[in-house]
């Protein structure tokens, strides 16, 4: 995030494709915001979207953790539908 903001103010050096080759999992949706694999021509929308993609990884083990800590087994939802 800060070498985008570097990278978007300086324009010496365009870290926008290793970014998005570095958090793979989130292309779609980088994609989707940065069509360009040019950091200038990246909006501020994007800079909010890449600040929030790493909260994404504890909020996810977060949910993991209470749905296991509650016995909760989601499979069995899912498939029976809670019957």
């Amino acid at each position: 995030m800060i070498l985008l903001m570097i990278s978007k103010i300086s324009g010496s050096f365009n870290f926008m494709p290793a970014y998005k080759l570095l958090d793979a999992c989130f292309y779609p949706l980088i994609d989707w915001a940065a069509h360009s694999a040019d950091v200038k021509d990246m909006s501020p929308f994007v800079f909010i979207m890449t600040a929030i993609f790493p909260l994404l990884y504890p909020f996810a083990t977060w949910i993991g953790f209470k749905i296991s800590y509650k016995q909760i087994d989601v499979k069995e939802r899912v498939v029976y539908k809670h019957k």
